[in-house]
């Protein structure tokens, strides 16, 4: 963990901990912080997200330990960041500056967005809160024959969903396990798609499923002829 988050001693927290914000450990990849996301978002219990995360804040480094993410909220593009009217030498904290200061990284620009960070973490808080069954049940791992996806299968009485998250760059094609395969062969369910990174086809007959490099894609299993599930 903090070879490939936290390289340089300036980067931990008592050699032992990691101070840095999410966006810059993963590069400002959008795809693979929304894909961290996404991932948190389909562990069992509650989900714990830093103020910030969700627009992919940076960190000042030059602050002492646990600082350097403790920095003024970017709200707006302005110097700064929307945080207050008070002059900047009296904020509790500088403003963050580079790459992630508010001129490129805020709820302003990224709320009129389509695709932004912002969005997309919207997204998957709103599909989580429709998803019962992951405060109701522990997950069960699914191999569906591509080791970089995760696969979490929550079922609770006939209800189930499978959610999936591709860890890797590459487009995958993951496989459902044999024996749900020949239940969707038998028509007697299928898999409707309850939110996505982009749009994909659907789940063919045979089990397979479509995945985008640092794709996500969370399923429903329904029976067929749940009007719900349509």
């Amino acid at each position: 963990m903090l070879d490939a988050f936290a390289p340089e001693d300036s980067m931990r927290a008592y050699g032992r901990g990691i101070r840095r914000r999410l966006a810059p450990m993963l590069g400002g990849d959008v795809r693979r912080v929304a894909l961290a996301h996404a991932v948190a978002l389909a562990l069992p219990g509650p989900p714990v997200l830093r103020y910030g995360d969700e627009i992919g804040m940076g960190d000042d480094l030059d602050r002492p330990e646990r600082e350097a993410v403790r920095t003024p909220m970017q709200w707006s593009t302005t110097p700064s960041a929307g945080f207050s009217n008070a002059s900047p030498d009296r904020f509790p904290a500088p403003v963050v500056t580079g790459p992630y200061g508010p001129e490129h990284v805020s709820v302003d620009e990224q709320n009129v967005r389509d695709g932004s960070l912002l969005h997309r973490v919207g997204g998957l808080v709103r599909a989580r809160l429709g998803i019962s069954e992951l405060g109701r049940t522990r997950p069960e791992v699914w191999d569906v024959g591509v080791p970089a996806v995760l696969a979490l299968r929550y079922q609770v009485e006939e209800s189930s969903v499978l959610l999936l998250a591709n860890l890797s760059d590459e487009d995958v094609v993951a496989a459902l396990p044999a024996e749900e395969v020949a239940v969707l062969e038998a028509g007697a369910a299928r898999y409707v798609d309850v939110h996505v990174d982009q749009d994909y086809a659907g789940v063919r007959a045979d089990g397979r499923i479509d995945l985008a490099g640092y794709g996500y894609r969370w399923l429903r299993r329904t029976i067929d002829g749940d009007a719900e599930g349509a």
